[in-house]
């Protein structure tokens, strides 16, 4: 169970925004409200390639926010085209600051928090249920639903390689795209019970994770693999924390959200064949009459004519 000073204890929320006029201040507003029982509470959020408010919302933060900072990158698309290679350059700009502002030298956990409505569901109580276990170097979130951070996660047997260089092959055997779509990234969103034991994987993330500023190190983030192709910036950022001798973990009680847009599509696929299923029972005519008869009543008890 967590410590009773952890409240008192200096946390860092950090993240990256692009275009986020219309959410960043109820993104940051919710996960205040998250944090408002602990003491010492700083932000850094990292701004590029806005071409909306964005930067005029958080001048306007830093003013309601205690502690709140921010930075912008400027414009980084024409120098840096991979959106990837861009991720990991803004992430490794507030990792610069909690390493080199004095502000932060105390910081002993950071919070990496997405900023584009990943964390609604999010809660102190399941923000506490992190120090439920002891010596973890990263703390990953879990969903209500199908775990959709598969660019993120690696897991020996879960998901040892690239999903979407998986499903780019399976496109060059001849599958369509919804059966590569359903055998490379669907079939592997799990739902993970909030019950379920912690679960360690090589790298993850979902939306928010956390991580003891001592289990850094020097670890950077990458926006490629060792092959030089581009690859999701927390999987190089985790195998320098586990060099470090740190494990990550998905808290199955981490609960951030649950369908989202990156499920959207699974949810509407298994909506459909579960229509399609009952369907097909009804068409045995002992179970369609029936079903038929009772539509018919309640379409006349609620006096609707058809024309």
């Amino acid at each position: 169970m967590y410590a009773t000073d952890l409240f008192d204890q200096p946390f860092l929320v950090v993240g990256l925004v692009r275009n986020g006029e219309k959410t960043i201040d109820k993104e940051i507003r919710h996960l205040a409200k998250v944090f408002q029982n602990f003491s010492c509470l700083s932000w850094f959020v990292v701004e590029s390639d806005s071409s909306d408010q964005t930067l005029y919302k958080l001048n306007g933060l830093t003013k309601d926010i205690p502690n709140f900072r921010f930075k912008s990158a400027g414009v980084l698309v024409n120098t840096m085209p991979s959106r990837l290679v861009r991720l990991a350059h803004c992430r490794n700009l507030y990792l610069d600051e909690l390493r080199t502002n004095l502000l932060y030298k105390d910081i002993k956990y950071l919070v990496v928090a997405d900023l584009d409505n990943m964390n609604p569901l999010l809660t102190e109580q399941a923000l506490l249920s992190c120090w439920d276990k002891d010596g973890w170097g990263g703390c990953c979130a879990n969903q209500r639903g199908p775990y959709y951070d598969l660019g993120a996660l690696r897991h020996p047997d879960w998901m040892p390689n690239d999903c979407w260089r998986h499903y780019q092959f399976l496109l060059q055997q001849g599958k369509s795209e919804e059966e590569a779509m359903d055998a490379a990234v669907h079939a592997n969103m799990v739902t993970i019970s909030e019950d379920s034991e912690w679960i360690e994987v090589d790298s993850a993330f979902g939306g928010i994770a956390i991580y003891p500023t001592k289990a850094l190190g020097d670890a950077r983030y990458k926006g490629y693999d060792a092959q030089g192709r581009d690859a999701v910036d927390h999987i190089g950022f985790h195998e320098g924390i586990r060099a470090n001798g740190y494990k990550i973990f998905i808290n199955p009680k981490l609960i951030n959200t649950s369908f989202n847009e990156h499920t959207r599509d699974l949810l509407e696929s298994r909506q459909l064949r579960k229509q399609i299923k009952t369907f097909f029972k009804l068409c045995n005519p002992k179970k369609l009459m029936p079903f038929l008869l009772a539509k018919t009543k309640r379409i006349k008890e609620q006096k609707i004519f058809l024309r």
